[in-house]
């Protein structure tokens, strides 16, 4: 991540399976729905810390205390790993979050099984959103040679892959570097155990105990 300087670059990570880290947009193995005797590559959108769009989206009083409270959690995880600014940092990451929750697809919507299967020829992705760098991506997954794809939800591709080109390389890097410690919470030193388990396992989630670590 580090010595990323290029959006191929940021691409070829989101790609990469031995990296916890999330992308605005990701893929997997999964079986077709539309032939359920092979399994497919699919496509969807993804990059978000908290669980769905509404928590950045919303405006009762749970989802506002979260969306302050997030940031608050992130600065904290980058301080630990004595990474500086770790302040202003956490407020981009926030924004870019907020941009990517913007242009993810309603629930509702995506509980549709037909608007979500849209079967496609790898062909098609250069076309549906040309921003975004393919090759790289799916490349470092090693799915860049497939034929076929589902695209879940087909009409945030192009949108996500703009916001993808437009957002500074430093500001994916300083988003994916906190992904991957959140996401290695558990092998980090304990202290980056118990801030996880603040954040998302107390105030997000309600537990009262953490799990033992042993475990």
């Amino acid at each position: 991540i580090a010595a990323a300087q290029t959006h191929d670059d940021i691409a070829a990570i989101f790609g990469n399976p031995a990296l916890p880290t999330p992308s605005i947009i990701g893929w997997g193995i999964t079986l077709d729905d539309g032939n359920p005797d092979r399994y497919i590559v699919g496509i969807s959108h993804g990059g978000l810390g908290l669980p769905d769009r509404d928590y950045y989206l919303k405006d009762d009083a749970r989802m506002v205390e979260l969306r302050a409270k997030y940031p608050q959690h992130i600065a904290r995880f980058l301080g630990l790993a004595n990474i500086a600014e770790g302040e202003a940092k956490a407020t981009r990451i926030m924004a870019l979050e907020t941009e990517i929750a913007k242009l993810h697809w309603q629930i509702e919507d995506r509980r549709d099984a037909t608007k979500v299967y849209n079967l496609k020829k790898r062909a098609d992705l250069e076309t549906i959103a040309p921003d975004f760098p393919w090759a790289k991506g799916l490349g470092a997954s090693g799915f860049n040679n497939i034929d076929e794809c589902i695209v879940s939800e087909l009409s945030a591709m192009a949108p996500l892959a703009s916001l993808f080109k437009n957002t500074p390389v430093s500001t994916w890097k300083e988003y994916l570097t906190f992904h991957l410690l959140s996401q290695s919470a558990a092998l980090l030193p304990k202290p980056f155990d118990d801030e996880r388990f603040d954040f998302f396992g107390k105030t997000l989630n309600g537990q009262r105990e953490q799990r033992a670590r042993w475990k």
